[in-house]
């Protein structure tokens, strides 16, 4: 079981790296506005490898906080949801379908505003994100970064990039059916 670090340290190591992801949130956006894939593409594994690094670094040093188990995952709906509407306004249809964009970036909102309204509803809201979360969470950027690798190199894997949309697409439905439900169960308790 994690230890967190209930102290009012907020500088540890894992939560700068998250910050990281927020703060290049919105030089992604302004690159993939622009189509500078290549750019945009470095600056999305930059935030892609700190989100890989926050948790592990976390618990490697014992820096778990309360601050960063809130801040991952909304470090990561800003980056996807941002992301995604990015792609969308910067070439409809053509790097990813409009309605594959729309459906995971709803799926983000709502988590993201559900989150919110149980934060306020429960004070003693433990953020724990469930290992399918994780997965899809993973690869949605993984997606994310090989459209941006087809963009740069102007080639389209069709079969992989088709089929990874439809695989996030399934993880994406189950996982929010699964967060659905826990949020309705914290919501209701007591």
């Amino acid at each position: 079981m994690l230890q967190h670090d209930h102290s009012t340290k907020i500088f540890t190591i894992s939560n700068v790296l998250t910050l990281s992801r927020i703060v290049l949130t919105p030089f992604i956006v302004a690159c993939l506005l622009r189509q500078a894939w290549g750019l945009t593409l470095i600056f999305f594994c930059i935030a892609g490898v700190s989100d890989l690094l926050d948790g592990f670094v976390a618990r490697l040093l014992n820096q778990s906080t309360w601050l960063g188990s809130v801040l991952d995952p909304i470090a990561d709906k800003i980056l996807i949801i941002s992301s995604l509407y990015a792609f969308f306004l910067s070439c409809p249809n053509v790097l990813l379908p409009s309605w594959f964009v729309w459906v995971i970036a709803m799926r983000e909102t709502v988590l993201l505003v559900g989150g919110i309204v149980l934060f306020f509803s429960q004070r003693s809201l433990q953020v724990q994100p469930s290992w399918l979360g994780k997965v899809t969470t993973f690869l949605v950027l993984i997606l994310m970064m090989l459209v941006l690798v087809c963009a740069a190199l102007n080639y389209k894997l069709v079969l992989l990039t088709d089929g990874l949309i439809y695989v996030v697409l399934g993880c994406s439905i189950v996982s929010f059916a699964q967060y659905s439900c826990i949020g309705v169960r914290y919501l209701f308790k007591n």
